[in-house]
């Protein structure tokens, strides 16, 4: 394949530089993982995934949040993507919302998400820390249902 006037192993990656990860079928993962180069999902992922390219394969269902360059979904996904070029296969099923540079949607995908379009070129990587307070940084009201 040739990308921007250079052999590539279709992933992104020059020829002799291919970074592959796999996840694969009856795997699963919870947490948070960060894949230089290209990750195939086969297996089950919950939790926020960072990755230059992600496939997320027929067999395969990620619950959470997404950020890669380039992004192709045949399976499941559920939670937030962000993505430059993202790609939903005729077999995908999304939901959630989808946040990308440019978006692809295939017949026969099934899409319940809410999508925006990002000017930026390349989406930040990134993963984003969580900021967790303690009661006391909340204040001293306890959490309730609502129901006193």
């Amino acid at each position: 394949m040739v990308e921007n006037g250079s052999a590539s192993d279709g992933f992104g990656a020059p020829h002799g530089q291919s970074r592959r990860s796999h996840l694969v079928a009856g795997t699963s993962f919870t947490g948070d993982l960060t894949v230089p180069g290209a990750l195939e999902l086969h297996g089950r992922a919950d939790g926020r995934i960072s990755a230059d390219v992600l496939v997320i394969e027929v067999a395969g269902a990620v619950l959470g949040e997404i950020h890669a360059r380039r992004i192709d979904i045949k399976g499941r996904f559920d939670g937030a993507i962000f993505g430059g070029d993202v790609r939903l296969l005729s077999s995908a099923h999304v939901s959630g919302t989808v946040n990308s540079t440019t978006l692809t949607i295939e017949s026969g995908a099934e899409v319940n998400a809410t999508c925006s379009h990002s000017q930026e070129a390349t989406p930040s990587l990134s993963i984003p820390a969580f900021s967790r307070k303690t009661r006391a940084e909340q204040g001293s009201q306890p959490e309730t249902d609502g129901n006193i």
